[in-house]
């Protein structure tokens, strides 16, 4: 028979462990189930009486709505193909220049993998990207 060798110091450290992780659990799926139940709530009662989790007129005229127009096809057709694209560009780009950068003979070795890692590091970022593009595109 084997004996239980956890003291009452490690079984209480379990139990905080425990408690804090359903604590990040629940704040984590809070908005998830928020949003799902206001998708499925009834647009008039969502504006009078505010969000609640559990939907006083459930409803799935939202997701009519958003099936009928066909946009859910072409969205994914859309995200399919930016994907897939920007995957082969990228490939067709890094990998000769990885490639490159592995001979050890090449003259500028490392002044292009310096380049390519000084631009990793301080890029602009999206922050500065999206303002760039909602105030001048």
């Amino acid at each position: 028979m084997i004996k239980d060798s956890k003291n009452t110091g490690d079984r209480i450290f379990s139990l905080i462990i425990y408690a804090v992780l359903g604590l990040a659990v629940i704040i984590t799926l809070y908005p998830l189930v928020l949003a799902l139940s206001v998708s499925i709530s009834d647009e008039l009662t969502v504006q009078t009486k505010g969000y609640s989790l559990i939907p006083a007129k459930p409803t799935l005229e939202t997701y009519r709505y958003i099936f009928q127009g066909g946009w859910i096809g072409r969205s994914y057709g859309v995200t399919l193909f930016v994907t897939a694209a920007g995957t082969a560009l990228s490939l067709l780009v890094t990998a000769p220049l990885a490639y490159a950068i592995s001979v050890k003979s090449l003259k500028y070795r490392n002044g292009i993998a310096f380049y390519c890692y000084f631009t990793m590091i301080f890029s602009a970022g999206l922050v500065p990207w999206y303002i760039v593009l909602t105030r001048y595109y």
